[in-house]
């Protein structure tokens, strides 16, 4: 007879014995099986992702990721700088991030740079609000999956888990042509998008009962 023990709790049974001469035993019985323990620890770790690209005036760039699957996210940082600029004034490019499942945007216009020191028009973005700090502690579950699934959809803390949408929009690139039919002298720019992402990763070790 086998009886599955991967949940906890309490299980009762009857089990009857025959033998080839007729006999027969029946006894009741009782398991009691104890739910595992486990000691949780968060490690801090750094999610770094760059993009870069050209965008004419009037375009816009895109591009997705899940930077919170299995982790909880806890801030975030963005810096979106465009190449000099040799004719003024500088273009104005916007920062976009959209968390759509948490009805979450932040965004940014750039600024302009400093020629004299070499220092490129930029826009920055950041949050280090997302979700509660947790604490290291002991967890008792059926196994290491439901732990993790328990404490990673712990209410209030689950922002940044869906899809992450970041843009780039190039608003206007100056100056415009001033001659009908010639040439734009400035008709778009270059640029790239640094992020960094902090996140905690939970580590599970079984441990034994006391």
């Amino acid at each position: 007879m086998l009886v599955p023990t991967d949940t906890s709790g309490l299980i009762r049974g009857r089990l009857t014995v025959e033998d080839t001469d007729g006999g027969v035993v029946t006894e009741d019985f009782e398991l009691n099986v104890t739910a595992r323990r486990f000691s949780l620890t968060w490690v801090e770790e750094t999610v770094t992702v760059s993009w870069d690209g050209y965008l004419d005036q009037g375009d816009r760039w895109e591009e997705n990721h899940i930077p919170g699957e299995g982790v909880r996210v806890m801030a975030y940082e963005a810096l979106l700088e465009l190449d000099q600029d040799v004719l003024v004034p500088a273009d104005n490019f916007t920062l976009v991030l959209e968390v759509p499942a948490d009805g979450y945007t932040n965004k940014a216009q750039t600024t302009p740079g400093n020629i004299t020191q070499n220092t490129p028009a930029s826009a920055e973005i950041s949050d280090d609000a997302l979700n509660p700090t947790p604490e290291d502690a002991v967890y008792e579950g059926n196994s290491a999956k439901e732990v993790l699934s328990r404490v990673l959809n712990q209410p209030g803390a689950r922002f940044g888990q869906g899809n992450w949408t970041w843009a780039v929009i190039a608003d206007q690139s100056d100056p415009d042509g001033i001659i009908p039919g010639a040439p734009d002298p400035d008709p778009g720019n270059d640029w790239t998008l640094e992020v960094r992402i902090t996140v905690l990763s939970p580590r599970l070790v079984e441990i034994a009962y006391e």
